[in-house]
């Protein structure tokens, strides 16, 4: 096939189609929080960024604001947004050809590792994957991805040194 090894997807928007459960999930937080949402066309806006980013930035919740917003649409994900989410035609074909070809695959995404291990495994993707990378523990607490002070020196396998820049400019060491 070709001379890579690793193969990192993102989760959101890659693998499955999300967007489903994330808006109906900023309709309940919002609805919580006493904003009226105009349209389903709203909502698309949400599909995408760190929740921060959509409650802080886009919105312009302050930060208190913002952490009860999180927490609402946490709350309505975890029970069924999650779940309001569909794995996109071909890619289960796809991903099986190229476990069979030897590479090493990766998801990579800014949901909590909790919540993309419910994803991988209600929808029949774990299987594909040596190794989930997310932004946040089971437990909800921030993973250090990248500490810019990491050199290759400080890798026992430099063959398989590679730092890769995702979206949102976080940065992975596989």
């Amino acid at each position: 096939m070709s001379k890579y090894e690793h193969i990192l997807f993102d989760l959101d928007g890659t693998l499955t189609d999300s967007g489903p459960g994330i808006m109906n999930g900023f309709e309940y937080s919002l609805g919580k929080m006493g904003v009226d949402v105009p349209d389903r066309g709203f909502l698309k806006q949400f599909v995408g960024p760190p929740l921060s980013e959509s409650f802080e930035k886009k919105l312009g919740f302050s930060p208190e604001d913002a952490a009860r917003g999180i927490a609402y649409y946490k709350e309505y994900y975890a029970d069924k947004g999650v779940y309001e989410n569909d794995v996109y035609p071909g890619i289960k074909e796809l991903l099986g050809k190229l476990k069979a070809s030897g590479k090493k695959m990766i998801v990579a995404t800014t949901k909590a590792e909790l919540m993309a291990n419910v994803v991988l495994d209600h929808f029949g993707l774990r299987e594909y994957f040596d190794l989930l990378v997310a932004t946040e523990d089971q437990y909800g607490r921030p993973i250090i991805l990248f500490d810019p002070s990491a050199t290759k020196e400080r890798i026992k396998d430099k063959e398989a040194y590679r730092v890769i820049q995702l979206k949102n400019n976080l940065f992975f060491i596989i």
